[in-house]
């Protein structure tokens, strides 16, 4: 089914179909001030250039979002389970801008939401602009058996409360997280992966609560309260290679870590 040229406005469900494996293209349309805009949970959604506003959620379905304006909803995007494509679009001033289920989020600029990504599982952030939210990204609760999310590429600046919140196993690399409240805060999960980022000037740059991390390669530096806040309660020594403190000065160094053991 193809959907050009419409607009949807104050209705309970503006699309709605339930049947597997349909699929239904969206393209040069509104949705306004719709309870639900799209909701097609079990049905194939390629939307590409439309506009969401003040809905309660703009769009619960997989398949792929491009070139697309969602602002103003309580949700903007659900991925509601199935792999899905987030693609060029401008996702500003939601409550949560996008809640994904497994799949690539890429070159999108999400600013201004309480909640910029709420990510599922197996998800790639690649290339996005997450700035002026409250929480840029946060990633699931461990899931059995365990996942894995990839954040790459990304600009992650002046986000009130956290640039990313790491909750299951992940990756973040070559990411600028600057102007942050804290800029990274790896809560839960094993073996995370943190590397080639520029972690500078957040008041916090990377707050741990988990021991089992690789750390590398990454420059943290310039950030006003602590560079690395360590909260864990261990017995054990956290090992920091090849990282770039700004100084070669052990001193200097050791005065911008907080070491919670």
């Amino acid at each position: 089914s193809l959907f050009q040229y419409c607009n949807f406005k104050y209705a309970d469900f503006a699309i709605q179909n339930s049947h597997i494996n349909d699929t239904l293209i969206l393209k040069n349309s509104s949705f306004i001030s719709n309870t639900n805009g799209i909701r097609c949970p079990n049905a194939i959604v390629n939307i590409d250039s439309c506009n969401f506003n003040n809905n309660s959620v703009a769009s619960n379905a997989g398949g792929n979002i491009s070139h697309s304006v969602i602002c103003n909803n309580q949700t903007g995007i659900s991925g509601c389970g199935q792999y899905s494509v987030i693609k060029n679009c401008v996702i500003n001033s939601n409550e949560v801008g996008i809640t994904a289920a497994p799949g690539k989020i890429i070159d999108n600029t999400i600013k201004y939401n309480v909640t910029a990504i709420n990510l599922s599982y197996n998800t790639t952030v690649d290339n996005c602009v997450i700035t002026s939210n409250q929480t840029g990204l946060i990633t699931p609760y461990n899931t059995c058996p365990p996942k894995w999310d990839t954040i790459k590429n990304c600009t992650i600046d002046s986000n009130s409360v956290e640039g990313i919140e790491i909750n299951i196993s992940g990756s973040v690399y070559n990411c600028q997280i600057k102007n942050n409240n804290v800029g990274l805060f790896i809560f839960n999960g094993t073996n995370n992966v943190i590397s080639n980022c520029d972690i500078e000037d957040n008041l916090v740059g990377i707050k741990l609560y988990n021991t089992e991390n690789s750390i590398s390669c990454n420059k943290i530096c310039n950030n006003s309260v602590y560079n690395l806040k360590d909260s864990v309660l261990s017995c054990c020594n956290y090992y920091l290679p090849n990282n770039y403190w700004c100084t070669s000065d052990s001193t200097i160094i050791r005065g911008t870590i907080y070491d919670g053991s």
